[in-house]
């Protein structure tokens, strides 16, 4: 299976690229080094999808650049998708400082132990949908890429027209999913992860 790193969005709450916050200041750890550090562990290959390729050259895993520039969340899971045409991918955003592995292998092991058709296996937590930590599967290709094609972008309108496997809490027994699918948008929101700038 694929791991991809999602590293779109213009992060205009926070100021900055989201993806390069420093998670541990004694090591430099940042939230997508610790993110590239888990998906090397739980994948076959894992990679970066950007709009280009040199922000994150040194991030020691491959980058793909957006088969569809602009196209938002869609766009990068299309791409993601696209270039590894017999594989599953599981997609996270760039910006979830307390991923969880165990998280992450629970929406693998219940998208492996569904019997019905699916094209998504996607947390439902919180009482929303959350399609960046989720896995795809090949059968969504084309119906994202009609999406981008016909400008329909919005990724809740790929959940509603599509067969989704809606993984609730009880899903995850006693994981912490809801601290995984926790992504920052504003600096307050570093502070209640416990993280400073």
């Amino acid at each position: 299976m694929v791991g991809a790193i999602m590293t779109g969005g213009q992060s205009r709450r926070m100021g900055f690229n989201k993806a390069f916050i420093e998670i541990d200041k004694k090591s430099g750890e940042t939230i997508l080094s610790r993110t590239v550090f888990i998906f090397k562990r739980l994948f076959d290959k894992t990679v970066i999808v950007a709009a280009d390729d040199t922000t994150y050259k040194d991030a020691g895993v491959p980058v793909l650049t957006d088969i569809y520039p602009n196209r938002g969340s869609l766009g990068g899971i299309f791409t993601a998708l696209k270039n590894f045409p017999d594989s599953e991918v599981f997609v996270v955003a760039c910006d979830m400082p307390q991923l969880e592995p165990l998280a992450i292998q629970a929406v693998i092991e219940a998208a492996s132990k569904e019997q019905t058709p699916f094209d998504a296996a996607i947390p439902y937590i919180n009482s929303r949908f959350h399609p960046l930590h989720a896995l795809y599967r090949q059968s969504s290709t084309d119906k994202i890429e009609r999406m981008i094609l016909t400008r329909k972008l919005r990724i809740q309108n790929f959940i509603k027209d599509s067969k989704v496997l809606k993984l609730i809490e009880a899903d995850f027994g006693g994981v912490e999913i809801a601290r995984s699918v926790t992504n920052i948008n504003r600096p307050e929101e570093l502070k209640e992860a416990g993280l400073d700038l």
